[in-house]
């Protein structure tokens, strides 16, 4: 997904990674999608870990892509009522 929205500014260095997508010269739904990818993406990846540590029972990474969509579009819904257009239109 942020190569998707960053193109060839994707760098595997945080603080550039970062740097981007605070950019002030994005547009408002893309840098809220952007935040909400990464936070979503790092969370999945957290509980991934402790999954495998305690439980044994893996993900393959397409339910992995799933999770973190559904987890992106379950957060999305649940912001509808505060600002119904601009929702609507990240969910797009």
């Amino acid at each position: 997904m942020l190569s998707f929205m960053l193109g060839s500014r994707v760098n595997p260095d945080w603080a550039i990674t970062v740097t981007s997508l605070l950019s002030p010269r994005r547009k408002e739904i893309d840098t809220c999608l952007l935040k909400l990818a990464l936070q979503a993406s790092i969370y999945s990846i957290w509980h991934e870990r402790n999954s495998r540590r305690h439980n044994g029972n893996p993900l393959s990474a397409s339910q992995m892509v799933r999770y973190i969509d559904k987890t992106i579009r379950n957060r999305i819904s649940s912001l509808r009522h505060r600002k119904p257009a601009f929702y609507s239109d990240m969910m797009q």
